[in-house]
């Protein structure tokens, strides 16, 4: 018994291993296709609201993903590098954050609604006129 030890003890370690990196993935084709992202109610925003999230995107977005949405501490926010990510994959990582990153959760600033309308503003690149009026 005592000469399997070992390999009990490696087998334990790899299993271990394997837990925990499938464990923390951040976001799983279930929780994507839960995640309302592709649905829209803008009717529910008022105006002052929106001016408010539209400062929200270019200054704290910004503030990581870069000042024109190039990319920094975060990734690219331009259309070119958003085309192949889902509106629902979107509005998971803006809501739940991303784990083991710098990315918070929103979701306690801003409701579904709300993080919907700025996923329509990334697609959209709405954004870019409002940066170019600041100048």
């Amino acid at each position: 018994m005592k000469k399997y030890i070992p390999a009990i003890l490696v087998l334990i370690t790899l299993l271990g291993f394997v837990h925990v990196t499938f464990a923390q993935r951040t976001v799983t084709e279930q929780q994507l296709k839960a995640s309302p992202g592709a649905v829209t109610n803008n009717s529910n925003i008022s105006a002052s609201r929106k001016t408010r999230l539209m400062d929200l995107l270019l200054a704290d977005c910004g503030s990581c993903h870069g000042m024109t949405m190039k990319g920094g501490l975060g990734p690219s926010l331009l259309a070119v590098d958003l085309k192949n990510k889902s509106d629902a994959m979107l509005f998971y990582t803006i809501r739940e954050g991303r784990k083991n990153t710098p990315m918070p959760p929103w979701k306690p600033f801003m409701n579904d609604d709300e993080i919907r309308w700025m996923v329509k503003q990334l697609r959209q690149q709405t954004w870019k006129k409002e940066l170019n009026e600041n100048d």
